[in-house]
């Protein structure tokens, strides 16, 4: 009775903890920014009402703000599990949502305060580069399982291309260049790994992909 009843207790205090927060669900971010950034043109070009963007713009401000605190109390508390995630070579490309996340929240942000929204742009700029570069190294330190090349392999490498998404209306005399060079880096790559999983769905039977 007593290990059941310890087991019980265990399972209490696990269900629900801060540890399980996946950090795929930056994803989300990504999306109502996008949402938010859509309605923003369809004012301007159908006569919409901004307010519609602007409560999406919110929404996702404060949908990122969450997750950032979440997962950095995750970072904190359980450092070998987000290091663990960070190594696999699946779930580690998710990493590379939360760096889409700034960059769009960015041009959110850029709405109300265009320092803050390019400060923002900044960061996601740097860290999108940095994170690219890590895990477009990992790829070419070969040793790559084929079951690994799957569509998610896209998201780091990729995410280069949302800097010149956000930062199209950067005012900096440098941006356009980071502009440039983010677009070639990004269209590489996107181009490098689809043909990588095209490849392995093509050349590889069922019981191979499985």
């Amino acid at each position: 009775m007593n290990t059941m009843a310890s087991s019980i207790q265990n399972h209490k205090r696990t269900f629900g903890s801060i540890q399980f927060l996946p950090v795929n669900l930056f994803a989300s971010v990504m999306g109502i920014s996008g949402l938010s950034s859509a309605w923003g043109q369809a004012s301007k070009l159908f006569g919409t009402s901004p307010v519609i963007a602007d409560m999406i713009g919110i929404v996702a401000i404060l949908m990122f703000i969450a997750l950032s605190i979440g997962y950095i109390c995750k970072w904190v508390r359980y450092p070998q599990i987000v290091a663990s995630e960070f190594r696999h070579p699946i779930v580690g490309n998710f990493f590379g949502t939360i760096t889409i996340s700034i960059l769009l929240v960015s041009s959110v942000i850029g709405t109300y305060s265009q320092v803050v929204g390019q400060i923002t742009w900044i960061i996601g700029t740097v860290t999108t580069l940095m994170l690219s570069f890590v895990f477009v190294s990992r790829l070419l330190n070969g040793n790559q399982e084929p079951g690994h090349t799957v569509p998610p392999l896209l998201i780091p490498g990729v995410a280069t291309l949302d800097v010149a998404v956000a930062g199209g209306t950067i005012p900096f005399t440098w941006a356009y260049e980071i502009n440039l060079m983010c677009l070639a880096i990004g269209g590489i790559v996107a181009l490098l790994f689809f043909i990588m999983i095209a490849s392995r769905l093509i050349h590889r039977n069922q019981c191979q992909l499985d």
